[in-house]
């Protein structure tokens, strides 16, 4: 139940969940999990992380070795390094960086 649109990469290994959303030129894997209801935007990428449900991955944003708690938000190339949490609910705006 997962869309995956054309021109996205999905590298193994990596799991995708029910009703998440991977736009075109977005770069999922590898060691990555998206749970549920995740929608990774354009030119996102999203590795060696796990992603909790109805959390938004906007455009060009980067997770990288980083827990991301349900209903996250993160802006327009925003960026959460290894080791990062982000809590439910967490707002990272555009543009921002965490170590």
């Amino acid at each position: 139940e997962a869309r995956i649109e054309d021109g996205a990469d999905l590298v193994g290994p990596f799991y995708v969940g029910p009703g998440c959303l991977v736009r075109a030129r977005a770069v999922v894997g590898p060691d990555a999990v998206l749970t549920r209801d995740v929608t990774v935007d354009a030119r996102a990428r999203v590795r060696d992380s796990v992603v909790w449900e109805r959390t938004r991955i906007g455009e060009g944003a980067e997770l990288q070795g980083a827990l991301v708690g349900a209903g996250v938000r993160l802006g327009l190339r925003a960026s959460a390094g290894a080791g990062a949490v982000l809590g439910e609910g967490t707002q990272l705006t555009d543009f921002s960086r965490t170590a």
